[in-house]
């Protein structure tokens, strides 16, 4: 017995049966079958929409070098060792996306960032954060923003921009997988040395079953809800007359603003009632591009771990039940290295160190 399914660039068979089953067609569920299918695994990946029809398809395709928080404020809350331990794991994040994109025939560009600040506060912050950032081995300098109505900017170069949704087909597109979209998945449930996982209309048999990113895992297990927050997210495609050169972090890491294909793309993400991100997005715009011409308009959730590092790992009371989850609105900045890290675990069981989801039930 088989069920007829779509995947991308071709109709194909989804069996009833698997190795793998990965929940959630983003990046991170098609970098985590695109990998175990290389090991000459067949997986199985259920959709609850369509292929990068989520965080991937509307969050920007930029990957930071480090963090949008200023190195300043991470080492005093993470400590010196692991704020650098945490920048390091974004240089390796840029180093697999160049790799992995460069073997699927995917273009990177090397954009850098600017992060900027108003206040003066923040300036002296990001100046302090300079001279940390630089003892420890990272490249970035202090630039003068006066010309963007702005103090100062923390400049990196390192910074990546791509396509994320041309990356998740690319990977997808391997005749180990096989892709069932609009396939809410609703339980996970062990059965014998097997797990059976219900969805809308379809059962399927594993031996694994990997939670890929996506806000509607974490309805699927209590401890990965426990150690998530949920940001609201809205994101616009736009033409404005003056383009800027180069990727702008405006708002603490809590709205992007970058040049994408020949239009400018604006996004914004906040927890606050307060101040939610329809009100950033109206801010930045009017700051940036007050004679904008809209081209298209996003609403969607991001899903980040309570410390804003990724949640990697196998779930407690649920063998062979794994997840990397948590990712947040800097998603890109971590997903390539967090995969990694999963796959490390899987196939070799190795600790996911700094990533473990771990930290989530254990004091």
């Amino acid at each position: 017995m088989s069920m007829v399914m779509e995947s991308p660039g071709s109709r194909q068979l989804l069996p009833v049966s698997c190795d793998v089953a990965v929940v959630g067609a983003g990046l991170s569920g098609a970098l985590v079958a695109r990998r175990l299918a290389e090991e000459d695994l067949t997986v199985a990946v259920l959709e609850a929409g369509e292929v990068a029809g989520g965080a991937t398809g509307h969050g920007g395709g930029l990957a930071l070098l480090g963090t949008p928080e200023s190195y300043v404020a991470l080492s005093a809350r993470e400590g010196e060792a692991r704020a650098r331990h945490i920048w390091e794991y974004t240089r390796r994040n840029l180093d697999i996306l160049t790799s992995l994109a460069a073997s699927v025939g995917i273009a990177v560009r090397r954009v850098g960032s600017l992060r900027l600040v108003r206040e003066g506060a923040a300036a002296e912050q990001l100046q302090q954060s300079v001279s940390l950032l630089t003892e420890a081995g990272f490249s970035a300098r202090l630039e003068d923003a006066t010309e963007l109505d702005m103090l100062v900017g923390l400049r990196t170069s390192e910074d990546m921009a791509f396509d994320p949704v041309a990356l998740t087909q690319a990977l997808l597109a391997h005749p180990h997988i096989s892709v069932q979209t609009n396939t809410e998945v609703k339980s996970i449930e062990p059965e014998g040395d097997e797990l059976g996982v219900w969805a809308r209309r379809q059962y399927l048999r594993t031996r694994a079953v990997v939670l890929a990113g996506g806000a509607h895992v974490v309805h699927l297990n209590h401890t990965l809800a426990q150690g998530m927050k949920v940001w609201p997210v809205q994101a616009v495609d736009c033409i404005c007359s003056e383009a800027v050169p180069i990727p702008l972090v405006l708002s603490e890491g809590r709205v992007l603003l970058q040049n994408w294909e020949g239009r400018q793309q604006l996004t914004a993400w906040s927890a606050s009632p307060a101040e939610g991100p329809g009100s950033l997005l109206a801010q930045t715009a009017e700051w940036f591009c007050p004679q904008a011409t809209m081209l298209e308009r996003y609403s969607g959730w991001f899903v980040q771990s309570r410390d804003s590092l990724p949640l990697v790992g196998e779930l407690p009371g649920l063998p062979r039940v794994y997840a990397v989850s948590g990712l947040g609105p800097w998603g890109m900045s971590w997903v390539f290295v967090a995969v990694e890290q999963l796959l490390a675990l899987m196939l070799h069981n190795e600790d996911p160190g700094l990533l473990s989801l771990k930290r989530v039930w254990e004091p």
